[in-house]
């Protein structure tokens, strides 16, 4: 999942099914954040 996450195929996925223009859109404050206490410095935050 990190591995698709730092390539942008994660973020290619999600903008095609819960992004503004998907098919299933969700709100902006509902897409996910890593705990850094889990994932450390690679934690993956949306971009804005």
């Amino acid at each position: 999942m990190q591995d698709m996450i730092a390539g942008g195929e994660y973020g290619t996925i999600y903008e095609r099914w819960f992004g503004a223009k998907g098919r299933y859109p969700m709100a902006h404050d509902a897409r996910p954040r890593l705990p850094g206490d889990v994932y450390g410095d690679t934690r993956f935050v949306w971009p804005e």
